[in-house]
């Protein structure tokens, strides 16, 4: 801002101008004072906004009205669990409890988030929780870490592609499946097995928060049709999933660039495990529903009935005349689709079952590769450790021509022995043996045998 000085004359005054004025001041009167404008005399309690609305419109009034500073009314466990909050492992936090959300989870809509986090920053601001900890006699040098935290998680929940990852992952939502024997107990609880079907409804509604598909089929009552408990089952056997786990990539910073790719191979090998976990697990689940529900035995046993009453003499499919012949054709024909789609289904669960099988040997068959790479390395460094250590190059003052020399002839041996763990163990002890015997010579020797067998 610039401040300019005007100088300013004023005029000369009138020659018929009184030289002088003179005035009484008024007496003084009392007149009412307003203390706090009309807000301070209508409002009676601190959270009554209703008088203030009446006086000033709805839209004066906070959404959130003022909360005394006292935590008396909070929760003792969760006061514990915000105190326990740490920024540096924001990622690790649970989101939906930090503001406020554990009820709703991945049910929260995002309005219900942006008002909980305004809710969450004006309850627990850094200046309101210093001032708090300062009358305390406590420690305000982490005063703003809650806030931090607070911030961290509306911006995980606020992003719909960063929150599906942690929804993906939320330990909010249990992963557990009932037994086989809980969901027969459900089956026979009642005539009507409603418990079976209310149970197993609300437990494949949390696994369709994963389907790419918006309109997920329910399991139906007693009364459904084979159809539809057809089409349930074939939904959840052919799930097309979205759920991942990348969340819980270890995002530590590597040092250079192989560090780096080796550090996402290994992230990109456990989502993977994850995921197959995840769909072994969702494969039981679904075996062991089908597996307690007899509506498909039904099914069956009806269909097997009809194909017997439509060869019994005097039916509607054997009698004579067009109405006959029509009924015969159009039973035929009913009963050839219903065969090939009972194949086609057994077929395509005997595959998915065979899918399933292999990815599991595959993924045996890889830690057992992995095992044994490790039992051959463990081997090599054991021999390696022998000769160029324990037994000095295998000569008691070796020269640097002899080191060089055996140093050779151990690559030579370690090459030709390749992945042999039993061969390598063999040779160790043989020479560790002749080594305590008769020294390097005697070591030497057996060294040099053992090279020569591999040579051969």
């Amino acid at each position: 801002m610039t401040l300019t000085t005007l100088d300013i004359v004023l005029p000369p005054a009138m020659a018929t101008a009184a030289r002088g004025a003179i005035a009484h001041l008024s007496a003084p009167r009392a007149l009412p004072i307003d203390l706090a404008s009309p807000r301070f005399h209508v409002r009676d309690h601190p959270l009554d906004e209703s008088p203030i609305a009446a006086l000033f419109g709805d839209n004066t009034v906070d959404e959130f009205p003022a909360e005394s500073d006292s935590d008396d009314g909070e929760d003792a466990d969760e006061q514990d669990f915000l105190d326990s909050l740490d920024p540096k492992n924001w990622k690790h936090q649970d989101h939906y409890r930090v503001l406020g959300l554990a009820h709703l989870r991945y049910k929260a809509t995002a309005d219900e988030i942006k008002a909980a986090h305004r809710k969450a920053v004006l309850k627990h601001h850094p200046d309101k929780l210093t001032a708090k900890l300062a009358a305390e006699g406590k420690s305000t040098a982490n005063a703003d870490a809650l806030f931090k935290c607070i911030a961290k998680a509306y911006e995980v929940l606020s992003d719909p592609t960063r929150r599906h990852l942690f929804d993906c992952v939320d330990e909010g939502i249990s992963d557990d499946i009932p037994t086989e024997a809980e969901v027969k107990a459900w089956w026979d609880s009642s005539e009507d097995h409603s418990e079976y079907f209310t149970k197993v409804d609300a437990i494949f509604e949390r696994e369709s928060r994963f389907s790419k598909k918006a309109k997920v089929p329910k399991i139906g009552d007693i009364n459904s049709g084979k159809s539809a408990v057809e089409g349930f089952y074939n939904f959840w056997y052919n799930l097309d999933s979205t759920r991942t786990f990348e969340y819980l990539d270890d995002t530590d910073a590597a040092d250079n660039r192989y560090n780096k790719r080796h550090q996402e191979q290994k992230n990109k090998a456990e989502r993977q495990r994850r995921k197959n976990e995840d769909n072994t697990r969702l494969r039981q689940l679904v075996d062991r529903v089908l597996k307690c529900d007899e509506r498909m035995k039904r099914f069956k046993e009806e269909d097997k009935a009809a194909k017997k009453s439509k060869g019994k003499p005097g039916s509607a499919a054997s009698s004579g005349g067009p109405a006959g012949a029509l009924a015969a054709k159009k039973a035929a024909e009913e009963a050839a689709a219903a065969k090939k789609a009972e194949e086609e289904a057994a077929a395509k669960l005997a595959a998915e079952q065979a899918k399933a099988a292999a990815a599991a040997a595959a993924a045996d068959s890889k830690a057992a590769a992995k095992a044994q790479k490790e039992l051959v390395k463990k081997a090599k460094k054991a021999l390696k450790q022998l000769v160029t250590k324990e037994l000095t190059y295998l000569y008691a003052n070796p020269t640097a021509a002899q080191m060089e020399t055996t140093g050779i002839e151990l690559e030579v041996l370690l090459e030709g022995v390749k992945d042999d763990v039993e061969r390598l163990t063999k040779i160790t002890e043989e020479v560790a043996a002749a080594g305590k015997e008769g020294g390097q010579d005697k070591a030497r020797e057996v060294f040099a045998a053992a090279l020569a067998s591999v040579k051969a």
